[in-house]
């Protein structure tokens, strides 16, 4: 019947339609990979002494910054502030044993920021451009 067949080609059509956006899709993926920024931690003063390898890796990718912890015996807090008003636009304690932490900092003003990690016992920096 002709309502049959117009479903069938509206399926047909919205398929190819998709299809055809594929590699553009690849293509973006690609691209958003390649905005990802490895913000450089720092130990400060006495700390940095103890550890020579950092328990954290941060990453930004567009305004997502994503912290990896790989070794926190402690609970440890993350704060960032925007280094131009003094601003902290996040400060939050996390559980020694949370892996991963994605922040969404979409709604902050372009410029320099700085992430700080600490716990009782050490503190990590790093600057990053949003």
């Amino acid at each position: 019947n002709l309502e049959h067949m117009k479903k069938d080609l509206f399926t047909l059509l919205l398929c190819s339609m998709l299809f055809a956006q594929l590699p553009s899709f690849a293509n973006s993926e690609i691209e958003t990979y390649s905005t990802r920024q490895t913000i450089i931690i720092r130990g400060s003063g006495q700390h940095t002494a103890q550890r020579s390898l950092f328990p954290a890796q941060v990453f930004l990718v567009d305004h997502l910054l994503t912290a990896e912890s790989l070794n926190f015996e402690s609970n440890f807090k993350i704060t960032i502030t925007n280094m131009s008003t003094g601003k902290v636009v996040h400060e939050q304690t996390y559980n020694a044993s949370t892996k991963y932490i994605t922040i969404n900092l979409g709604t902050e003003e372009i410029g320099d920021y700085k992430i700080e990690l600490s716990s009782t016992s050490w503190l990590l920096y790093g600057i990053f451009l949003l």
